[in-house]
């Protein structure tokens, strides 16, 4: 199931109003007791993650009453509702805040990440930066685009880099366990640029915009990678799994490595021997 233009206005309409609700009452004004700890210290939650999945949670339903809601936080609670994903003709998968670290440490580095997906297949992808009002989006066989504030649409187009040498990429190592950061680390060397925004939002920002080429990340959340999956390929990008097997919002595990390019993308593997 894919929504028409008119109901993709009116997603973005609610996502915006809800965001920009909670950011503006509450970035750089968060209590000690507004954020707490999940599976590690460098893992956190805030008020402001629980309010924005609870009243996007809220309308979706209203709008599609038929429809699954998935939400990074409600994930954490009930791991099963994972399950719905694959069969739902429609589901809406949030990460109300994408990059909790950096917004709870007052670092302006975070967004909230929608999609829609149908079937096991992500139909539409929304990256939104309620500091700047700005929107990152793609519907499938559309194109990905960057629209402003004043709704101003500029088509988006990956980086046209093939050598490693010139290449600029994301590989978070405290998101791999304790083997693989060992493995990877040494490889690091060799690129112009390696670096982890910790926030998957503004990391497909930049790749679908041509502004890095590589992104490399263990067992990918849901709500972290399909918004952000669609929209990169349909700037041009290519990913897959380390096994070769494409993306798909319904695998979690696995190595996953994104390039500007299928040919960077065999590069990298042999470069992290991941092959």
């Amino acid at each position: 199931m894919r929504l028409v233009p008119s109901e993709l206005d009116q997603l973005r309409s609610v996502i915006r109003q809800v965001a920009q609700s909670q950011v503006q009452s509450h970035y750089r004004h968060l209590e000690n007791s507004d954020v707490a700890t999940k599976r590690s210290p460098i893992d956190l939650v805030t008020v402001v993650d629980k309010n924005i999945e609870q009243q996007l949670t809220s309308e979706f339903k209203r709008l599609y009453p038929q429809s699954v809601v998935i939400g990074e936080e409600s994930v954490a609670a009930a791991p099963y509702i994972l399950e719905q994903l694959g069969d739902a003709k429609l589901a809406f998968v949030i990460d109300p805040i994408d990059g909790t670290w950096n917004f709870a440490n007052e670092v302006s580095v975070f967004g909230v990440m929608v999609a829609v997906i149908s079937h096991g297949q992500t139909q539409h992808g929304l990256l939104y930066d309620p500091l700047q009002d700005d929107w990152v989006m793609a519907t499938l066989g559309e194109r990905a685009w960057r629209v402003d504030s004043n709704d101003h649409s500029q088509p988006l187009q990956a980086s046209e880099r093939q050598a490693l040498a010139q290449s600029m990429g994301f590989v978070s190592l405290f998101t791999f366990n304790a083997a693989m950061q060992l493995h990877l680390a040494p490889q690091l060397a060799g690129f112009a640029r390696v670096m982890s925004f910790g926030c998957s939002c503004f990391e497909y920002r930049l790749l679908s915009a041509g502004r890095a080429d590589f992104l490399v990340a263990p067992d990918p959340n849901v709500w972290d990678h399909a918004a952000g999956q669609l929209i990169f390929r349909e700037a041009g990008g290519f990913s897959a799994f380390s096994d070769g097997e494409m993306y798909v919002p319904t695998r979690h595990r696995g190595i996953l490595v994104c390039a500007s390019s299928e040919a960077l993308w065999h590069q990298l593997l042999t470069h992290f021997q991941l092959i």
